[in-house]
């Protein structure tokens, strides 16, 4: 983050699942009025937690705290307390310079849900964790098909990988993916 910070005015974050919010809270100390940061977060208490810990530290100018789920439409119905985004609903035109998502789920669902964002727009660097392959492969995938250089555990994986990808979920319980582009 801070490597991206160095070559940029404003860095944009954009987070799937920040829990208490300790990354944004994090950046948000780190680099001031220089961030603009969107959060996703299902769970209404955690929710509450994070915008409380916002307003205390006077970062309701640099962080943007949704309560919703995330996946590749929007539901907001009535007789559904939580209402489903798409990221492509939430940000209007704007490059990203990190995407972080670790939601417990839905990994690639949330992917799909930023197909606008990948499309018109630069998304530097992804972040995703998951322990679950049936998610983390599809989301890879996701990414290679965008020219996306993707590393888990270190090694460099291609459309060739998918075994593979699956072993090691099974055998480290979930893992960490990170998939940069070079700018345009």
């Amino acid at each position: 983050v801070r490597r991206l910070a160095q070559r940029t005015r404003r860095l944009r974050l954009v987070e799937a699942g920040p829990h208490i919010g300790d990354c944004m809270l994090w950046a948000a100390a780190e680099f001031g009025s220089r961030l603009s940061a969107s959060c996703v977060e299902p769970v209404a208490q955690v929710v509450s937690l994070f915008r409380r810990s916002i307003a205390a530290n006077g970062f309701q100018g640099i962080i943007d705290l949704h309560h919703a789920f995330l996946g590749k439409e929007d539901v907001d119905k009535g007789g559904v307390s939580i209402p489903w985004k798409r990221i492509d609903s939430l940000l209007k035109d704007e490059d990203v310079d990190v995407l972080k998502i670790h939601t417990n789920g839905g990994e690639r669902q949330i992917l799909d849900g930023a197909s606008e964002l990948f499309e018109k727009n630069q998304v530097q660097v992804v972040i995703l964790h998951s322990a679950e392959a049936h998610q983390l492969w599809p989301s890879a995938e996701f990414l290679l098909q965008r020219d996306y250089h993707v590393r888990v555990d270190g090694r460099r994986i291609s459309a060739k990988d998918a075994d593979w990808l699956r072993q090691r979920v099974e055998e480290v319980g979930g893992l960490q993916l990170h998939a940069t582009r070079e700018p345009t």
